[in-house]
């Protein structure tokens, strides 16, 4: 299972998004086999990667629900946060930023449960996008100023430097160009 997972892993590095599907199904079917629950949610994750990439986005969240059932069940609550916030990605993705939004709410209720301060910060800043995309940028900065001081706070330069070029965009978006300039020179110091 594991080689059948590398491989698709390689398959899908190569945008080969058929054969990366066929050896990650190839890995489920053993990790069933065998009772991997931990494994055969991960595998379904992969498989859930491919749908989304091929813009099969009801598949995609399809396989999500159903590595989330098994996270569950074995009480992974840091790869059930990871998994809901696949499955915001693949809402955002369709177009669907109402439910993204609110899955990625869900997101950081359980990320800030765990403590997980990294991906707290992460969820912050997709958050202020979702906002960003329904035009309410009044909470998109409110966001992404929470994003940019989790990640001052465990001194994550690159994830200070995203950011920060989304702060660009907004205000670049806000007309409001010198203020853009200077976030986005912020951005490229880091």
């Amino acid at each position: 299972a594991i080689s059948y997972t590398f491989i698709g892993n390689a398959y899908w590095k190569l945008n080969s998004y058929d054969k990366a599907f066929e050896n990650y199904m190839q890995a489920l079917q053993i990790r069933e086999q065998i009772n991997d629950h931990l494994q055969t949610a991960n595998s379904l994750c992969n498989i859930a990667l491919v749908y989304k990439a091929l813009e099969n986005y009801d598949k995609s969240v399809f396989y999500y629900l159903q590595a989330t059932e098994k996270f569950k069940k074995a009480n992974n609550k840091v790869m059930l946060a990871n998994t809901t916030n696949q499955i915001a990605g693949v809402y955002w993705a369709s177009g669907n930023f109402s439910k993204a939004l609110e899955l990625y709410l869900h997101c950081l209720e359980m990320r800030e449960e765990i403590g997980d301060k990294k991906n707290i910060a992460h969820t912050y800043n997709n958050i202020g996008l979702i906002y960003r995309e329904l035009n309410d940028l009044k909470k998109s900065l409110e966001f992404y100023h929470k994003a940019l001081d989790g990640f001052k706070a465990i001194g994550d330069q690159s994830g200070m430097a995203m950011v920060l070029h989304n702060l660009g965009n907004y205000y670049s978006k806000t007309n409001q160009a010198n203020l853009a300039v200077q976030f986005y020179n912020q951005a490229i110091l880091l």
